[in-house]
């Protein structure tokens, strides 16, 4: 309903941005209007890359981020917790986010034994070199969300050379070709991705990808208005 609302408006525009080719196609379906109406402009990465480091030692550290709602698929990570540490004791998972749904994944840690391996806290937004910090002490970055526009934090953790699991949807084509990313089926149970995840817990490190900067999208951005209003003129 929303997008048919945005329509007319939408349909007027010289330009339509999109922040991924994912999201170009999803609203391009959506509004039957032509892929060629869209720009794609990715976000950027401001947290600083460098070569992959070995995690912290001792039990593995799994992290997930984002806002916590069902959809985000933190409660897949948490059944995955039993299997993980039958084979590494004391593996812990970190939830780096707050929201509604937090209360249903204390809940769900209890009744499968590792409420004491769970730990969900937000990083604030403003604080990048303690979220830069997480990241490097991870092991693996799991991210299950059932839709992602574009999926910031899969970059981030990208540019600090963590290896990733994540859903099989959404922005996942456009990073299929990173050394240390291993995708799940939405259906995949928590089996499936405890061994996914053990599986990247032996895997070498991938050096990270080249990534868009905040100043490579302002430019471009900055760059699409120009012609934009040059063509009208």
């Amino acid at each position: 309903l929303q997008a048919w609302l945005l329509r007319p408006l939408l349909t007027r525009a010289s330009r339509i941005i999109a922040v991924s080719a994912f999201e170009a196609d999803v609203f391009a379906r959506r509004l039957r209007l032509p892929l060629s109406a869209f720009t794609i402009i990715p976000s950027g990465v401001d947290l600083p890359a460098g070569p992959p480091e070995p995690p912290d030692p001792g039990p593995p550290l799994i992290l997930s981020i984002g806002r916590v709602e069902s959809y985000k698929g933190f409660q897949r990570v948490i059944e995955a917790l039993p299997a993980l540490n039958r084979v590494h004791p004391g593996t812990r998972l970190r939830i780096a986010g707050s929201g509604p749904y937090e209360g249903e994944l204390r809940k769900l840690a209890e009744r499968l034994g590792v409420a004491d391996r769970l730990e969900i806290e937000e990083v604030p937004h403003d604080r990048r070199d303690e979220m830069a910090a997480l990241l490097r002490r991870s092991w693996v970055v799991a991210i299950l969300s059932e839709y992602e526009s574009q999926g910031l934090a899969l970059q981030e953790a990208m540019a600090l050379g963590r290896p990733l699991v994540v859903s099989d949807s959404g922005v996942i084509d456009e990073f299929r070709d990173h050394g240390n990313l291993r995708s799940e089926d939405a259906d995949a149970d928590a089996d499936a991705i405890a061994a996914t995840i053990l599986e990247l817990l032996d895997a070498p490190l991938a050096s990270p990808p080249a990534l868009p900067t905040w100043d490579r999208c302002a430019a471009t951005l900055l760059q699409t208005y120009e012609e934009t209003l040059a063509e009208r003129r």
